[in-house]
Parts: structure tokens; C-alpha cells; sequence
């Protein structure tokens, strides 16, 4: 949305995300969405800032991030990254490999298994 006021890698689009990323890693979403919705209400790019404004409203469950913070649970996606590329990727994108559905996601549940060292307790139940 910035991007498409302000444009591209511009400084004001730069100023204008970081104001508001801080005040949403703060855990001030209510009052960001008052400041979008008021900002709309003025703006020539009304609708750009509505989207946004409608994006943030549908996710404010997903953006207490003080909150979040202060349970002890990531917020970043990197972790899940960087464990999905060392369980699954690493095992399921060798060279010619082609796999279905199902069995991508048989795969994924041995892997992941093994991985958490919960395979002796697993295969005992089985």
C-alpha cells in the first residue's frame, strides 16, 4: 500500500512503513487502524489505504506481537523456514525426484518424526 502512494523505495515510503511496523511491534494495532481509517477518510489514495486498513482489521488476532513477545512465541517465519528446508526440503527435493500428495506427506511425517527423536516411541505404538 505504501508503495503505491509514495512509490517504490522512495524515503517517505521507507518513513512511513518503519513509523508504522514500530508502533505495530509495540502491540498498538487498535490505534493504527484508527490512524489508517482517519488517514483514508483525507487521502487522495483512499482506497489503497482502505485495503490496507482491511488487511490489518482481519488480521488483528495474528498481530498482538507485544503480546506475543511476552509469551515466549515467535513472531518471524524464519525458524519454520529454516526447519521445513532442513526436515523436508533437504529429503523430498533431491535430483529426479518426483513425489504425489500423499506420498510427500507420508514422507514429511517419517522425517519429521525421526528429526524429533520420537521414532522409537512411535513405531512402539504402530
Amino acid at each position: 500500500m505504501p508503495k503505491k502512494i509514495f512509490g517504490e523505495g522512495s524515503d517517505e515510503c521507507k518513513l512511513w512503513v518503519t513509523g508504522y511496523a514500530d508502533r505495530l511491534w509495540d502491540g498498538d494495532i487498535e490505534n493504527v487502524l484508527k490512524d489508517l481509517w482517519e488517514t483514508a477518510m483525507i487521502s487522495k489514495n483512499q482506497s489503497a489505504i482502505l485495503e490496507l486498513h482491511q488487511y490489518f482489521r482481519k488480521r488483528v488476532n495474528m498481530m498482538k506481537y507485544d503480546q506475543f513477545r511476552n509469551e515466549g512465541l515467535y513472531i518471524g517465519s524464519g525458524a519454520i523456514e529454516s526447519a521445513n528446508k532442513y526436515a523436508i526440503q533437504d529429503r523430498l527435493k533431491k535430483a529426479g525426484m518426483k513425489w504425489s500428495t500423499r506420498g510427500a506427506n507420508a514422507i514429511a511425517k517419517l522425517r519429521t518424526t525421526y528429526l524429533s527423536d520420537q521414532w522409537d516411541k512411535t513405531w512402539q505404538a504402530a
